[in-house]
């Protein structure tokens, strides 16, 4: 395979062809800078991908840090693959196999593979047909093929959402072509839905307790502004609204998630807590409050059991 063009990772707006954005409209200033983020670690996923999938691979994206915010240090690499048709077990362990060696250094990889006919046209929740994520490398090593709760993931649509607000192909027709717009009900679902998901890492690492205060904040500001940011810059935006004694545990995350040596969570854990409590209370007014705007015809009962189950259907 030819070593991926750096014409993907492009400033937002920028117009796409049948495959990809157009390196000549970009600056050749800047496309030095964007070739340093192709990493052997993305040449070797996509090869992966076309080679299982072969014929029956639609295209291939490229979404997150990487498109909309430049990539931190602790930064992942996102790809969303859609194919015409299922993933076999036996491909799904190719994948993995692959992909244990691909994905970690110098940078996380993760891989979503959706098939179009499953996605489109949308509706919420939708069914996702494999996920590669570092977070389950342990399970994957023990031989697990889908270590998540279900194929069908509401968080789907807040992928999707970032994928059409990318708009980098790096195979395949743009993702206008390829996915339906989400509508904004389904994505304040979608990031509620991973609420819990997330609490369960507070129990983990010091690195998975890092991303929690991380994700927190960009699910209260992603609710609130309906933007698309990274986790770098939600957490800036979340710092101005934060009370002042919540605002320390934010600020050493970032610092993290940059590079610096702040790491060592555990003792600061009452403090996480709390901050995770008051943000997440702040996440469910939001989103109660959005979804009353899109439908007035509901009362003051609504819950966040009701905000999280909500959607298209």
């Amino acid at each position: 395979m030819t070593r991926l063009a750096e014409s993907a990772i492009l400033p937002l707006g920028f117009q796409s062809s049948r495959c990809g954005p157009r390196l000549s409209s970009v600056p050749r200033s800047a496309r030095r800078t964007w070739r340093d983020l192709w990493t052997d670690q993305v040449d070797r996923a996509i090869s992966l991908v076309r080679a299982v999938l072969g014929n029956d691979l639609i295209g291939v994206y490229l979404f997150g840090s990487a498109v909309i915010g430049g990539l931190r240090a602790r930064s992942d690499i996102d790809l969303m693959a859609v194919s015409s048709r299922r993933l076999t077990i036996r491909e799904k362990r190719k994948i993995i196999e692959q992909m244990l060696t691909i994905s970690g250094k110098p940078r996380s990889v993760e891989l979503t593979v959706v098939v179009s006919s499953e996605i489109r046209p949308w509706h919420y929740p939708a069914r996702m047909d494999f996920q590669f994520g570092n977070w389950w490398r342990s399970e994957y090593e023990k031989g697990v093929v889908e270590p998540y709760r279900s194929n069908v993931n509401p968080d789907l649509a807040s992928l999707i959402r970032l994928v059409l607000h990318a708009n980098a192909a790096v195979i395949g027709p743009p993702p206008a072509d390829v996915f339906d717009p989400v509508p904004r009900s389904d994505y304040i679902a979608g990031l509620v839905s991973t609420i819990d998901e997330w609490l369960e890492d507070l129990n983990e690492t010091d690195v998975g307790i890092r991303n929690v205060v991380l994700a927190l904040a960009r699910i209260w500001c992603g609710i609130v502004t309906d933007q698309i940011r990274t986790k770098y810059q939600a957490a800036e935006w979340a710092l101005s609204r934060l009370p002042r004694r919540h605002r320390a545990i934010l600020q050493r995350a970032k610092a993290g998630y940059v590079g610096e040596p702040v790491e060592a969570w555990q003792k600061l854990m009452p403090e996480v807590h709390a901050y995770s409590q008051h943000v997440i209370s702040e996440i469910k007014t939001a989103a109660g409050r959005q979804r009353k705007t899109d439908h007035p015809e509901l009362d003051d009962s609504l819950t966040s059991e009701d905000v999280s189950e909500g959607g298209t259907q």
